[in-house]
């Protein structure tokens, strides 16, 4: 259960930030959130949303991914 569930946060937060692709591609793509953003959005796919989704944490500063050149 728990291994299931740091697999869905981390799925979610590469795709908030724009490292993973969407789930559903369509014309618009959301702009991507900073880090800190995308790790408190994610907390919420996990099971257990207070003991799993509660344990990552972020250190830092707000980082931004930058998207690839086209």
């Amino acid at each position: 259960m728990t291994d299931k569930d740091i697999d869905k946060f981390a799925l979610s937060v590469f795709r908030h930030t724009g490292i993973a692709a969407p789930e559903t591609p369509s014309a618009s793509t959301p702009e991507p959130l900073s880090l800190t953003a995308a790790v408190a959005q994610s907390r919420a796919v996990c099971n257990l949303r207070y003991l799993n989704g509660a344990a990552p944490v972020v250190y830092g500063i707000p980082v931004r991914f930058a998207s690839p050149p086209q």
